[in-house]
């Protein structure tokens, strides 16, 4: 006997919401211009005085417990996180951080304006742009949309002042192509200047800022064609207030060179809001890296001697110098001019340049007493001012000057159409500065041009000075 048995089968038809009938892209990422978190402390166990610029925090129970995250050069400022009035660095004083001596202190460049008293928050903020890239899967036509969602806090999410949870919103407006202004105070975005396509045109482009999230809405103004790369930046390229604000450590449970890993979201839409492709992709927030590197201080300066015959300020010399000797020699002809010169060579790194001071001993003197003067030049010459010394009656020792490369002098050997532009060496209590430069240089050169002129009424012997130099980088 054989029994009929009836079978009953259930079919269920799932409902698919707009979201769950969406694919992925095929392919998405988005990319941070700026990836350093932003910094969010405390000021800590004592009051920061009026006046003062050393500052210590608060290092336990806060989203940054110590100063590892703020680096010489960050810009930061001071604030009450717990007033009605929130707006992170935008109408506050903002100081400029100048050295980080530990990992609870910092000092900034300039002195606080007034008293930071224990508990007042801290904040010095990170911003870029973040570019969406991505491929379509679907079409999507004109009249389309692309949704970028944010994580953000579910708090104070736009009030200027960075959050562990996600980006705040700043002073980015709720028009971000149309110039209306944020509820912040913010300036405004223009068409292309906050929401920066490529490869396609925006129509429309708003921020919706709620708990838990930042949300873009980009209406497509042009075909989004499945398979061709596109992408599309948020945020203003030149003004931080304009951005989002990149979030800060999650406090004592974040481990310093450690990313967060955050989600963001990219769905196409057609003009009715449903979604055709869905990708959920990450960025990473991370520690900045501070690098460092002190550069000594440096100056290489070298005299050397020229050899004979050698032309040095416009004349030929009698005698071949050496670094250390100026040696005229024997002096047969009287009422005539000897010459020699040297040459000096700096090099330094110091961002004020330097100078080069010469001083000598005493006037040529011999070992009865006996002097050659400094001389006076043809019209009354003086260490510190130069004339004409090209008149053989007119006897003694003296020096000019003539730039080979780079630096300035205070008289060089031809000026004013001079044949030989002379002074005598000032002595020690006064040294001349005989050449000199205001920023770093390299190689620069100069002849130190030496004349002797001897009257036969000099009495006989060997007379001899020492010319002291002295070259000191300038720092700044």
């Amino acid at each position: 006997m054989v029994t009929a048995v009836a079978s009953f089968f259930l079919y269920l038809i799932p409902s698919f919401s707009p979201i769950e009938a969406s694919v992925p892209f095929t392919q998405s990422y988005t990319t941070m211009s700026n990836s350093r978190f932003s910094y969010k402390a405390r000021v800590g166990t004592s009051t920061v005085p009026q006046n003062t610029s050393l500052v210590t925090i608060v290092t336990s129970g806060q989203n940054d417990n110590d100063t590892n995250g703020i680096f010489i050069g960050d810009i930061i400022c001071f604030n009450n996180p717990d007033a009605g009035t929130k707006d992170g660095c935008q109408g506050q004083t903002t100081y400029t951080v100048n050295a980080v001596p530990s990992g609870s202190q910092f000092n900034t460049s300039t002195n606080v304006s007034a008293a930071m008293t224990i508990g007042t928050g801290l904040v010095s903020t990170q911003s870029g742009r973040l570019t969406v890239t991505f491929k379509p899967t679907t079409l999507v036509n004109a009249g389309g949309f692309l949704r970028v969602t944010l994580p953000a806090a579910t708090s104070d999410y736009a009030d200027g002042i960075p959050d562990a949870a996600g980006f705040d919103a700043a002073k980015l407006p709720a028009n971000l192509i149309g110039g209306g202004s944020s509820p912040q105070s913010g300036g405004s975005c223009g068409t292309a200047i906050c929401v920066t396509p490529t490869g396609f045109t925006v129509s429309t482009a708003t921020l919706t800022s709620a708990s838990g999230s930042q949300t873009v809405l980009i209406g497509v103004g042009s075909t989004l064609s499945p398979g061709v790369q596109y992408s599309v930046a948020l945020g203003h390229a030149t003004d931080a207030t304009l951005r989002f604000l990149n979030p800060a450590p999650t406090g004592v449970s974040h481990q310093r060179g450690v990313s967060d890993s955050l989600s963001v979201t990219l769905q196409s839409e057609d003009s009715g809001n449903n979604a055709l492709d869905r990708t959920i992709m990450k960025v990473n927030p991370v520690d900045g890296v501070f690098v460092s590197a002190n550069v000594e201080l440096s100056l290489s300066y070298t005299i050397s001697g020229r050899t004979s015959p050698v032309v040095g300020c416009g004349k030929t010399s009698v005698q071949s110098s050496t670094a250390t000797a100026v040696p005229f020699g024997s002096i047969s002809s009287f009422a005539s001019f000897y010459d020699m010169s040297q040459t000096h060579s700096l090099t330094t790194n110091a961002y004020g340049g330097y100078i080069l001071q010469a001083y000598q001993d005493g006037p040529l003197t011999a070992g009865n007493g006996s002097t050659i003067p400094n001389t006076a030049c043809d019209s009354g010459c003086t260490t510190t001012a130069a004339t004409e010394w090209n008149t053989t009656s007119n006897y003694g020792f003296g020096y000019s000057l003539q730039i080979v490369s780079g630096g300035t002098t205070p008289f060089n050997f031809n000026d004013s159409s001079r044949v030989f532009n002379a002074r005598p060496f000032p002595t020690a209590s006064s040294p001349i500065t005989i050449f000199s430069n205001t920023a770093p240089a390299n190689g620069h050169s100069l002849y130190t041009c030496y004349r002797l002129n001897v009257s036969s009424n000099y009495n006989a012997g060997l007379y001899y000075n020492k010319l002291t130099y002295i070259a000191t980088p300038i720092f700044q």
